[in-house]
């Protein structure tokens, strides 16, 4: 799949959140962005603050992958997720869930909850990863991961 097919760039567009959210599951992260940024960027209903359009998308995309030590506790990483990082100004794009087992094998599904969050630029992003809301997430929920992947992926002229 290529960032730029068509069928990927109809099913994000027609589809928003949760449409994205299936193709995290099925597609590799940068293939995704990519059909996210050809798409027109995401619905108005993922977008906080009024800060991205649904013509745009946000120039820095953080994909965050976390595996739990004890993955029935994913719910309670989605409530504090959904507390906590919303509430951040810099954050543009705030999207979460957990791997959706659509019967292909190929999909990597080695993780307890999936996070998407967006920011307008590299300072927006630096004042995210030190916000105190963010720092609170991260104290509480380190010890208890197994396992983080992370990917940000993005347009140079963010930077």
């Amino acid at each position: 799949m290529r960032h730029n097919d068509p069928m990927l760039i109809e099913m994000v567009r027609e589809r928003g959140m949760r449409a994205m959210w299936a193709l995290c599951a099925s597609v590799p992260p940068l293939v995704l962005a990519g059909a996210i940024a050809a798409s027109g960027g995401c619905t108005s209903e993922t977008t906080l603050h009024g800060a991205a359009s649904p013509a745009s998308a946000p120039a820095i995309t953080h994909v965050v992958l976390i595996d739990l030590t004890d993955p029935s506790q994913a719910p309670e990483l989605e409530r504090d997720c959904d507390e906590l990082l919303p509430r951040i100004e810099d954050v543009v794009l705030y999207g979460r869930g957990r791997h959706l087992d659509i019967g292909r094998g190929s999909v990597d599904g080695q993780y307890s909850v999936g996070l998407l969050i967006g920011f307008n630029d590299d300072a927006a992003y630096r004042r995210y990863l030190d916000h105190p809301l963010h720092q609170e997430l991260v104290m509480k929920w380190q010890p208890r991961w197994r396992s983080i992947r992370i990917f940000d992926l993005g347009d140079e002229s963010a930077r």
